[in-house]
């Protein structure tokens, strides 16, 4: 199957009076997840599990003879981890899309454009 694909959100504008609510989905341990890549973006991952970590990881292109894969961070139990922030250069792969993934479905994840 393809990977799962993944909404990119925004933040608000500046010298916004209100928050920004973000919406947070399941990892797909199975098909994994992408996202299509232009701007500066960071991928939020939060683990769910109450006792266990997980882990993350965000696949790289090799540029200028370097490959930089973030490989199998852990993200602890209850907490969040921003990877980031990620540029087309060195992280796109042929699809324009960046390719993240999680060991478990205890991650949820957030793709968000930056300003």
């Amino acid at each position: 199957m393809p990977r799962v694909l993944h909404t990119l959100q925004t933040l608000n504008a500046l010298y916004s009076t209100t928050g920004k609510n973000l919406t947070m989905l399941a990892a797909d341990p199975a098909n994994d997840e992408r996202v299509p890549i232009s701007d500066k973006i960071i991928v939020i991952a939060t683990n769910l599990h109450a006792t266990i970590a997980a882990t993350v990881t965000v696949n790289s292109v090799a540029l200028n003879n370097r490959t930089g894969d973030i490989t199998a961070h852990s993200v602890a139990a209850q907490t969040t981890t921003i990877f980031g922030p990620f540029v087309s250069s060195g992280w796109a792969q042929s699809s324009g899309e960046l390719n993240f993934e999680a060991s478990t479905a205890d991650i949820r994840f957030s793709v968000v454009k930056l300003p």
